[in-house]
């Protein structure tokens, strides 16, 4: 690792030790260390809003020709998501306006990223999480007619 790698991941690690993943998470996302690695760190303390800032970053970075790492991530992004969104499920007060923020940073997410996105894994995630106002918008980004015909007709 180059020099400016070790003080970049340095960093993270003192960031992290301080408790402000998302610093440590931005922090990460420069260096070099595996996706992998840096995502157990943060699965493993529980932190999953540090890996999705941390997925966030990544997918920024990187560069348009590595197409399936980008579609990876989205996809991890994607999952990341629906748990959010199954959470807030059912909240009331000001939890219900956190679960109608939520749902509308994925709308923002699926509109700014669908051609990254696999359709059919999408669609299979869309409809596994019962997702259905968020299945349709994602079909009409994709011009996918017939799956709209199909989600009205239901």
């Amino acid at each position: 690792p180059s020099q400016r790698d070790l003080v970049l991941a340095q960093h993270a690690e003192h960031e992290l030790s301080r408790g402000a993943y998302t610093l440590a998470a931005r922090q990460f996302a420069k260096t070099g260390k595996s996706v992998e690695e840096v995502a157990l760190r943060f699965l493993s303390l529980g932190q999953k809003g540090a890996l999705q800032t941390y997925l966030f970053c990544k997918l920024d970075a990187m560069d348009e020709r590595h197409a399936m790492q980008g579609t990876l991530l989205c996809t991890w992004l994607t999952s990341l998501f629906l748990e959010r969104l199954e959470g807030a499920r059912g909240l009331e007060g000001s939890g219900r306006g956190e679960a109608e923020a939520a749902a509308a940073e994925f709308r923002a997410f699926l509109s700014e990223r669908h051609r990254r996105l696999s359709r059919p894994t999408t669609y299979a995630l869309l409809e596994a999480a019962g997702r259905h106002a968020e299945l349709a918008h994602y079909a009409q980004l994709c011009g996918d007619h017939e799956r709209l015909l199909l989600l009205h007709l239901e």
